[in-house]
């Protein structure tokens, strides 16, 4: 992977931040990684930093993954925006797509390999997972 990728984690629980956080060094020691635990504070930093991918939870404290979803692509319309969720909704999944999905993670297959897949697939950056 290329160094100096930046990421936004949007994720209300600090579980899975950590989680995800600590897979994507695993992948990139040299990758930055800044965090959000809502969409207000997702949004602030969306308008003031350029990102290379975010990962958006479906459902934070403040607000659904679809609104945060919408208002980024106002603000970085191109970016990869891979959405991890918890719920396995047909109805759901296709209406993100819609609205810019670039992607999505189950948290319960969330695993190295399914990350480095995923940004292999929407960053066009070689990814091995050790």
């Amino acid at each position: 992977m290329n160094k100096g990728l930046n990421i936004l984690v949007i994720e209300d629980m600090a579980e899975f931040r950590v989680i995800i956080n600590t897979m994507l060094k695993e992948l990139a020691p040299d990758i930055r990684i800044e965090e959000a635990i809502d969409e207000s504070s997702a949004i602030e930093l969306i308008k003031v930093k350029k990102f290379d991918c975010v990962f958006l939870d479906y459902l934070l404290a403040d607000s659904t993954g679809y609104s945060a979803l919408k208002r980024i692509r106002e603000h970085q319309p191109n970016i990869p925006v891979i959405m991890v969720t918890a719920y396995d909704n047909t109805t759901i999944t296709q209406s993100l797509y819609r609205a810019g999905a670039s992607d999505f993670i189950s948290k319960e297959e969330l695993t190295s390999a399914r990350l480095a897949e995923v940004m292999e697939k929407h960053l066009h950056q070689g990814i091995s997972v050790s």
